[in-house]
């Protein structure tokens, strides 16, 4: 399965705040007792505003199907978003994003965080993510890359460990 980046537009607001919505809502909901549609409009405008030439629209088959958001800064990358359609999850695009985000950035400290609750914690900690801290809603990672090397080798996900 190969997917492609394109850069978000204005045109992709809709896309954006639906795939939020339908990841997040249940997380909101579970940890804030609900989702206000118009406060959660009101975060995504400010996210937007900053994020937004960060924000890259994942294209499988010509179709729009997630997207995707990270960011440098110095020696740390966080990986922020990756959300996919929910009729296009389970089929590794995520995984492979993720990944190829990771093999990237091998030389940098590697972050990433998620809902205490969402399972996509078992598929990090599968990679090598360990928790640096938790606060009342998430889990905070930093990928180990021994860990991440030993997978990728056991995987054959062609990383060698030449490339620390």
């Amino acid at each position: 399965m190969k997917y492609t980046f394109r850069n978000y537009n204005d045109n992709d607001y809709n896309l954006i705040y639906d795939l939020k919505k339908q990841a997040y809502q249940e997380y909101v909901k579970h940890f804030w007792g609900l989702w206000d549609d118009e406060k959660q409009h009101e975060f995504f405008d400010n996210y937007i505003k900053a994020q937004r030439d960060r924000i890259k629209i994942i294209v499988l088959d010509g179709k729009d199907i997630g997207y995707f958001d990270d960011k440098l800064c110095g020696n740390e990358y966080e990986i922020v978003n990756i959300i996919i359609k929910p009729e296009y999850q389970g089929k590794g695009v995520g995984t492979e994003i993720l990944k190829n985000a990771i093999k990237e950035h091998l030389k940098n400290e590697v972050h990433i965080q998620c809902f205490k609750t969402n399972p996509v914690k078992n598929l990090y900690f599968k990679l090598g993510f360990e928790e640096i801290e938790q606060t009342k809603t998430h889990i905070k990672m930093e990928l180990n890359k021994e860990k991440y090397l030993t997978y990728a080798n056991d995987t054959k996900c062609g990383v060698k460990k030449e490339k620390l």
